[in-house]
């Protein structure tokens, strides 16, 4: 069994890794921000609720993560160089080459199965056009 390290923004899931920790994640944060918990299945976070299902009645648990305010990351990111222009460009381009990957697996699925792949190709109809309307203000 391994370990799963999360990223949330508030109720705003960020990403995920399973063994470890990225390190550039990781650096925003300093010791003081460490909190270990041993909740109850009743008493899990909202954004873990879902593992009450996949857990013994009675599991211990030892919950560990850290947590600050946007202000304080806001802070820390600007310490390390990061400008909220330079973040704006990258998101852009990032959005860009999803799109871009998005539509040309739309494409390959029409062409190939149309029949058999139609909840894919509704799925990936539908993550175009959420992310042709995406910019750093939404």
């Amino acid at each position: 069994m391994g370990s799963y390290a999360q990223c949330w923004l508030d109720d705003l899931f960020v990403g995920a890794s399973k063994n470890e920790v990225d390190l550039n994640l990781i650096s925003l944060f300093r010791p003081a921000d460490k909190v270990i918990s041993r909740p109850s299945l009743e008493t899990l976070p909202v954004p873990l609720a879902h593992h009450r299902e996949t857990l013994e009645d009675g599991a211990e648990l030892e919950l560990v993560y850290y947590q600050t305010t946007v202000a304080i990351v806001r802070d820390r990111l600007d310490v390390l160089g990061y400008r909220r222009e330079a973040v704006k460009a990258a998101f852009v381009e990032w959005i860009k080459r999803e799109h871009q990957s998005t539509v040309a697996s739309l494409e390959r699925h029409l062409h190939e199965d149309p029949e058999g792949s139609a909840l894919l190709v509704r799925h990936y109809r539908t993550t175009a056009e959420i992310l042709s309307a995406l910019t750093p203000q939404t």
